[in-house]
């Protein structure tokens, strides 16, 4: 006999329900509850139906509900590897992925179909600095300075040392702000 729950081809073991399905029943309220059961006999469309039920709607983005990894992306895991929902998403109602799948809609844990299309690295980076999404200056994790520090830096006569000194930073640091290398997003043109 096999399991009661839809589309599960596992033997029954307890109430009409394979151990999996059993088990979600008794932990979680509902035997297709929580996250999505390891099984390896699922298509990509199927574990990705079972986050996103449905078709998604003529408008507007299409939240993924499941798993988001630290940089914002939908990922869900199938026959042990992880596929980010976006590039699911694209191959389910696009077709296939021969590379980058690029977001128009600029939000990482849409998949929305009509939010997606194929691009290169290149235009992947071009989009980004396109819609400033460049952490850059004092959006850097890792900046010491703001915007006036270094406006003030360009425009005053001490010298790098001095400026160094007062600042807390390296002279090379100043060095390169002065000469345009660095934070060239404040560089006015002439």
């Amino acid at each position: 006999m096999e399991c009661s729950v839809h589309d599960c081809d596992y033997p029954a073991r307890a109430r009409g329900m394979c151990y999996a399905h059993y088990a979600r029943q008794r932990r979680l309220g509902s035997p297709t509850a929580g996250g999505l059961l390891r099984r390896y006999r699922i298509t990509e469309a199927q574990a990705f139906a079972a986050y996103m039920p449905g078709n998604p709607p003529e408008e507007g983005c299409w939240d993924w509900t499941g798993y988001t990894d630290p940089n914002g992306y939908g990922r869900f895991g199938l026959a042990g590897k992880h596929i980010p929902a976006h590039v699911a998403s694209y191959r389910i109602y696009c077709g296939p992925v021969t590379d980058y799948v690029l977001h128009d809609c600029d939000r990482r844990i849409c998949v929305q179909p009509k939010h997606l299309h194929l691009g290169s690295n290149l235009e992947n980076i071009a989009e980004r600095n396109e819609r400033n999404r460049t952490a850059c200056g004092e959006r850097s994790g890792r900046s010491k300075l703001t915007d006036p520090d270094v406006l003030w830096i360009r425009s005053t006569t001490l010298s790098n040392a001095k400026i160094a000194d007062l600042l807390g930073v390296d002279r090379s640091t100043i060095s390169v702000i002065r000469s345009g290398r660095t934070w060239k997003h404040l560089l006015t043109p002439d």
